[in-house]
C-alpha cells in the first residue's frame, strides 16, 4: 500500500517482485527439506515464482517474462519463465481475479489534504 500509494514510478512492481521471491523462496526450501531436492534449485524456483507472481497479478506474461530475464541477466531461464508465465495468466482467468491496475481504477481515491 504504502509503495502504490507513494506515487513513485514502479510503486507497485517491487512488492510484486518480492512477495514473489517469498513465495519461491518457501517453496524450495519445502522441498530441499521434506522431498530432498538439491538445495542448488531454489534460485531456480524463487525467478520462477516472480515470473509466475507478477503475470497472475498484473496479467501480462511477455512482461514478466522480459521483465524477470533482464533481472537475471541470461536467457538461460527464457523457457521456463515463458511456461510459468502462460500458466499463471490462464489459472488466473480461470479464477476470474481482476488485473490489479483494474481493480486499482475501480477504487475510489481520496486525497490527503494536509495543511500547516
Amino acid at each position: 500500500m504504502v509503495c502504490y500509494g507513494s506515487g513513485a514510478p514502479g510503486g507497485i512492481f517491487l512488492p510484486l517482485l518480492a512477495i514473489g521471491a517469498l513465495i519461491g523462496n518457501a517453496y524450495g526450501v519445502v522441498l530441499v527439506h521434506f522431498f530432498y531436492f538439491d538445495s542448488i534449485y531454489i534460485s531456480n524456483f524463487i525467478i520462477s515464482a516472480m515470473a509466475g507472481y507478477f503475470t497472475a497479478v498484473v496479467r501480462a506474461p511477455i512482461t514478466g517474462t522480459i521483465l524477470i530475464t533482464e533481472m537475471t541477466g541470461s536467457f538461460d531461464h527464457l523457457l521456463s519463465l515463458a511456461v510459468v508465465s502462460i500458466v499463471a495468466y490462464i489459472v488466473a482467468d480461470l479464477l476470474v481475479s481482476k488485473p490489479i491496475y483494474d481493480s486499482a481504477a475501480e477504487a475510489p481515491c481520496h486525497a490527503i489534504n494536509i495543511t500547516f
